[in-house]
Formats: structure tokens, sequence, C-alpha cells
């Protein structure tokens, strides 16, 4: 899936979030297409998150092949 179509997306550092008290801060952008993008802000714990999840996801596919 490439970023230009819809559903793509990047997750980018956002240094400008950046806190003692919030941590660090992250930026996921989803294209949806038109033009039109949504902004998601997340945390160090949140990209983790997604890595652990797509990771187990991606095993899964492989076992099923």
């Amino acid at each position: 899936m490439s970023w230009y179509e819809s559903g793509g997306f990047t997750i980018t550092r956002d240094k400008s979030k950046d806190s003692a008290g919030a941590g660090i801060r992250f930026r996921l952008s989803i294209y949806l297409g038109d033009g039109q993008t949504r902004i998601v802000e997340l945390t160090k714990s949140d990209v983790q998150c997604i890595k652990r999840e797509a990771t187990r996801a991606l095993k899964e596919k492989r076992e099923e092949s």
C-alpha cells in the first residue's frame, strides 16, 4: 500500500510535543483520499503496541502460508 492510497499512513516523531510529563510523542498521519489526512497523536507506548500487534499479525500470516 502506498502512502498516497486511501488508508495509507506514516508515523513520525513530533519533537515539538515532547515533554518531561508527556514523554516522547509521535504523529500518525492517515491518508483518507481526495487530499484528506487525519492526524492522531501517539505516545511511545502506543507506537510500541502498534509494532507488537503488526509483528504478531505478520507472524500469523507467515504460519498460514
